[in-house]
């Protein structure tokens, strides 16, 4: 569902995710298989806000050091891409690996999530077809992070996508990709900016980077369009971002739709 609440977010929900048995958290999803798939997006679709989230892969949940499995096929995602998209919804596709990132290339998804196992020309796939990247790369540096200091086992997937993300990130830079700034698990909501400025440190322009946390996450959302007489969500800064884009960790004010929620 979707709405407004002064004051709060505006909130795009997609439903109960669909994943393969044991990928996710117990009683969370869909946990299917086969022409399972399809019906479970044909369920979702109609019943979310405009969007269906495929789980490509992931680890077992009472494995979960071990690496993510695929457990679809191409036809299978194929088929349930084809009955959102026929519902009006889009489809979310969380892929860790290369398998599942190409996955979801094939299959006509709408955005790839993480993406963190896609080789470099993948990039230029995803623009050709004009797929949505959200990569996500805070989280994964983070974990790489706290796996490292701790001396805990590290999946095989964090440390590939650690070394892998930085050359991805340089290489979508020079392409028309949407890319979008997001978070996930770890990342506290509200922190999306660490996103964005992890971004810029791996390559991308600062103003590409501000678009893809704001207008183009707006757009690719099909959020309402600011027009004459609108209440916007505005950030009030103290400095230009382009050149310092770090001052959008300490904005001067916020406003949510015309409304003043913290500063002055």
């Amino acid at each position: 569902m979707s709405g407004f609440i002064s004051g709060l977010p505006w909130l795009q929900a997609s439903g109960r995710v669909i994943a393969g048995p044991g990928r996710h958290v117990e009683g969370v999803a869909h946990e299917v298989l086969g022409s399972g798939v399809a019906a479970a997006a044909r369920i979702e679709a109609s019943a979310g806000g405009g969007w269906t989230k495929l789980v490509g892969d992931a680890s077992h949940r009472d494995r979960p050091i071990e690496d993510p499995v695929c457990d679809w096929t191409v036809e299978v995602v194929r088929s349930a891409v084809s009955i959102a998209h026929a519902a009006g919804a889009r489809v979310i596709f969380h892929a860790l690996t290369d398998c599942a990132s190409r996955l979801g290339l094939l299959s006509e998804v709408d955005s790839i999530e993480h993406g963190w196992g896609m080789a470099e020309g993948d990039i230029d796939i995803l623009a050709a077809k004009g797929i949505a990247w959200t990569p996500t790369v805070r989280p994964l540096i983070d974990s790489y992070d706290a796996a490292s200091l701790s001396g805990e086992a590290m999946p095989r997937f964090i440390a590939e996508g650690r070394e892998r993300v930085p050359a991805l990130i340089a290489r979508a830079a020079k392409t028309n990709l949407r890319l979008l700034c997001g978070t996930d698990l770890g990342i506290p909501h509200g922190q999306v900016v660490r996103e964005m400025l992890t971004l810029i440190e791996f390559g991308l322009p600062p103003e590409r980077a501000i678009r893809a946390a704001s207008t183009d996450a707006w757009e690719f959302l099909r959020l309402p369009q600011i027009s004459i007489g609108a209440r916007p969500d505005l950030l009030i800064l103290s400095a230009d971002p382009l050149e310092y884009p770090e001052t959008y960790l300490n904005p001067a004010a916020i406003l949510r739709a015309g409304e003043l929620v913290e500063g002055t």
